[in-house]
């Protein structure tokens, strides 16, 4: 039996086909995969160069630049200081080994509404005085720092405390016990403390500017309570009305979507430098290696256009932020129920996709829920900016009857422009804030979300030391009684 030779070029040909064939099939999906990486990156690449030429802001280089004067340090550490010392003021909410939730927040709050309803001054010795004045006492140190920080120019925090912006939850603790100050000296009527104090809490919204409606422990309820139960003198009302007044137009919706997409870019493209093929979506030396990084690298071209798209999503709603006051209220994403949300219109990710972005140094990929404007955001936004303008509106009058014998003004037309810059508006409806007088006493509203004036029908005096609290479908405003003056 002869045995078959085979001519070594044909098996060399062969050879060479099935490597071609190899090639080909593994080579051909990663030149596929190289070219759609580079075409996002590009992509990509363009976008932030639109912006740039724009003049938007895509990095955050201003936020790491020394403050310009030592006024500014100074302020960046007083106010870092008073919140860090304010941070464990008030206890948290615990529960009891029987199960029961004891709420510190709402047991301070339950006795400075007890305490409001006492007619006249409440004696310094009312045994019910006793805890409130404990937990202000042991802020005594923050205090300091805050009266110290509150006259001085405040731009942002130093570069060293950059992150400390972002950081709210103690400077709203320190914002709930200064209210909690500002309600003892009004109950005991400590006129000029009250103003002092109720100046504080006003300035101290500059440290939030984005996210001002955050400091829940804010103004408004203080306000009330100071204009109820002292008298302060025309000098401290005209300090108190124009701290308010360099808020009464600006919600910073506008501000923090801006901010927190030039956080995104930042943390995913270089935008300090020219970039170059392997920087896209962050620098190696920059991201966590981990065991998932090739599988980043697979999936880098869908995640840089799905980058991309929730970049466009985002202007969207900074365009919407930054559309006037009532105008916003009607853009047809509001009014159909659903959010123009930065991620809303996307295909969400899967949990393991968003691990292995994290995990690479890009978890801001996916935005939380702050990185969005909805109807939510907008109503939080417009009620803050009701609240700071019927503040005002209220100083202005104050300001009036202290140089006409005690009697409310004919009208809000009448306070300017000698007692108020401009007539006080209505966010919600954009013509001016309503003003009724009833007995012996006034009441200056916004009709509130729902825009339907219901008569000055405000919600019931709550302390700002408690928790931020759900809006109403009452009007928004503050109402004085008249007797104080007579």
């Amino acid at each position: 039996m002869g045995h078959q030779v085979t001519d070594p070029r044909v098996a060399r040909r062969s050879s060479f086909r099935t490597l071609a064939i190899v090639a080909f099939v593994v080579l051909l999906p990663l030149a596929a995969h190289a070219v759609w990486d580079q075409i996002e990156a590009t992509r990509l690449a363009r976008v932030v160069k639109q912006l740039r030429a724009r003049g938007e802001i895509v990095d955050r280089s201003d936020e790491r630049r020394p403050l310009a004067t030592d006024e500014e340090r100074q302020a960046s550490r007083l106010y870092y200081a008073a919140a860090m010392l304010a941070a464990d003021g008030i206890p948290k909410a615990k529960t009891s080994p029987s199960g029961a939730m004891s709420n510190p927040r709402l047991e301070l709050a339950a006795a400075l509404q007890e305490l409001a309803r006492v007619p006249g001054l409440v004696h310094q010795d009312d045994p019910r005085l006793r805890p409130l004045k404990a937990v202000v006492q042991n802020a005594d140190a923050a205090f300091i720092l805050l009266d110290r920080a509150t006259p001085l120019p405040f731009e942002r925090f130093s570069p060293e405390r950059g992150t400390y912006s972002y950081q709210t939850s103690d400077l709203m603790q320190l914002a709930s016990l200064n209210a909690l100050r500002t309600d003892l000296y009004s109950l005991q009527g400590d006129v000029g403390k009250a103003a002092a104090a109720q100046f504080a809490s006003v300035r101290l919204q500059r440290t939030l500017k984005g996210l001002r409606w955050m400091l829940y422990p804010g103004t408004f309820g203080s306000l009330q309570l100071l204009l109820r139960r002292t008298m302060p003198d025309p000098q401290s009302l005209a300090r108190l009305q124009d701290a308010y007044e360099h808020l009464a137009n600006d919600d910073g919706l506008a501000d923090d979507l801006t901010d927190r997409r030039a956080q995104m870019i930042e943390s995913v493209w270089p935008t300090t430098a020219r970039p170059f093929f392997a920087q896209r979506l962050g620098t190696p030396w920059q991201r966590q290696w981990s065991n998932e990084s090739l599988t980043f690298v697979a999936l880098r071209p869908w995640i840089t256009h799905q980058f991309i798209a929730r970049l466009k999503e985002l202007d969207r709603a900074i365009a919407i932020a930054r559309e006037g006051w009532p105008d916003k209220l009607s853009h047809e994403l509001l009014n159909s129920g659903s959010s123009p949300a930065v991620h809303q219109a996307m295909t969400p990710m899967p949990g393991w996709v968003s691990r292995v972005m994290s995990r690479s140094g890009v978890g801001l990929l996916v935005p939380p829920a702050g990185e969005m404007i909805s109807g939510g955001t907008i109503s939080r936004a417009g009620r803050t900016l009701a609240q700071n303008r019927t503040s005002v509106a209220a100083l202005a009058i104050e300001r009036w009857r202290r140089a006409h014998g005690g009697a409310a003004p004919p009208s809000l037309e009448a306070l300017v422009p000698e007692y108020a810059r401009e007539l006080p508006r209505d966010p919600f409806t954009g013509v001016a804030l309503k003003f009724v007088r009833a007995g012996d006493s006034y009441t200056v509203y916004s009709v509130g979300i729902d825009r339907v004036d219901n008569g000055g029908d405000i919600d019931e005096w709550r302390p700002d030391v408690r928790s931020y609290s759900r809006a109403t479908e009452r009007d928004i405003g503050i109402r004085v009684p008249l007797r104080l003056l007579q």
